[in-house]
């Protein structure tokens, strides 16, 4: 579908109160695929005024509103990518919960993201999310549910800005459970120095006329660069910068059971829980205010996550610098599983970057594992 110049559409909340039904702006059935929308400008309106309502029903909820639908979109059987339904040059404002949602063999290419409720992107298996602008998701800007999934080359601005849920999180979040093959690549996460401390009141659109109040907390809530939950994530050469969180988080991640495979968008190892590489000079996690690369284990309430660590956890020419506190930091009640291995890199260099953090180059970590031999092998 295609429009030029841009047209906008934009959800009518004349009628809308609370207890109506969810409807999208754009949606796609599962019997649509290769079909590119482009050109569009998709106006969520959370800030819509009703008629009905005498009020502003979608401005602060957390109900899963989608205004680009592509969930079933490419659940044709297509073998190969790109076959699905996919995004490109659109821009998106103002979404009450999901921007779009991203469904087989698809891909959101040079889009504009801004202000959603939730997220920007919910990216489903065998997808591609590259060089989109995405700014000020208030609870992640791209959350990844599925495998084969590729997040390469864009550009994140202060998002997990708002906390809907009242939780702390990253930018780009991989659900707990949800994926065992995917790639973060080559992306700028900003952290814009987001934090609720306690209560907090937050504006959720540009000229700063309307806001949401987020339940007190204690303690303060944070945003985080990138948040990983599943096993099988390779990270590489991504920059990730002024954080009040950590650089990169990953809690109970447990690779002991994941299986090499080859897709379309990303490929796995036998038994990968975290590659992590820097393949480039310049391109690091570098003035978070907590730790720059922190594995924690934490328990929640899904059964599925009552694990503990597991599987190959490599650390290619880590560069995690000048954060607040360690530049990489293992801090966990529970031991990781027999067979667990921490490599610091190929052919023996058992070498990272990590100066200038301010509590030290590696803090906590489980018993029987270490850092690297060198912690100040700089490009």
């Amino acid at each position: 579908m295609s429009t030029s110049p841009l047209a906008t559409i934009k959800r009518d909340l004349t009628l809308v109160t609370p207890s109506t039904p969810l409807f999208d702006i754009l949606q796609a059935t599962s019997a649509t695929h290769d079909l590119v929308f482009e050109y569009l400008k998709l106006d969520g309106n959370r800030g819509g005024y009703s008629n009905i309502w005498a009020g502003y029903p979608l401005i602060c909820g957390t109900a899963n509103w989608i205004d680009l639908n592509l969930t079933n979109a490419g659940n044709n059987g297509s073998p190969s990518a790109y076959h699905g339904a996919s995004a490109q040059y659109m821009t998106f404002v103002n979404a009450p919960g999901f921007a779009m949602t991203l469904g087989p063999w698809g891909f959101a290419y040079s889009n504009t993201f801004q202000f959603a409720r939730i997220s920007a992107i919910y990216a489903y298996p065998h997808t591609l999310v590259t060089t989109n602008t995405i700014e000020h998701s208030g609870a992640n800007g791209v959350a990844i549910h599925g495998d084969d999934v590729l997040v390469q080359y864009n550009t994140f601005t202060k998002n997990h800005d708002e906390w809907p849920y009242s939780v702390s999180g990253g930018q780009i979040y991989t659900e707990i459970g949800g994926s065992t093959n995917f790639t973060i690549l080559g992306n700028v996460l900003d952290g814009g120095s987001a934090q609720c401390a306690g209560g907090c009141s937050v504006y959720i659109n540009s000229d700063n006329s309307q806001s949401c109040s987020v339940a007190s907390v204690s303690p303060a809530l944070n945003t985080s660069g990138i948040e990983a939950w599943s096993p099988g994530g390779t990270y590489t050469d991504n920059y990730v910068y002024a954080h009040k969180g950590s650089g990169l988080f990953g809690g109970n991640i447990d690779g002991s059971g994941v299986s090499a495979v080859t897709g379309a968008f990303s490929s796995t190892t036998a038994n990968q829980a975290m590659t992590v590489q820097n393949d480039k000079t310049g391109t690091f996690i570098h003035q978070n205010d907590q730790d720059g690369v922190l594995l924690f284990y934490k328990t929640v309430s899904s059964p599925q996550v009552q694990h503990s660590f597991g599987g190959k956890f490599l650390f290619s020419n880590l560069e995690s610098t000048s954060n607040t506190l360690y530049g990489f930091e293992w801090n966990t009640s529970v031991a990781p599983l027999s067979g667990t291995t921490l490599d610091w890199g190929t052919g023996g260099t058992s070498a990272a970057c990590l100066t200038g953090n301010g509590s030290g180059p590696v803090g906590a970590m489980p018993t029987g594992f270490s850092g690297p031999t060198s912690t100040s092998t700089c490009p």
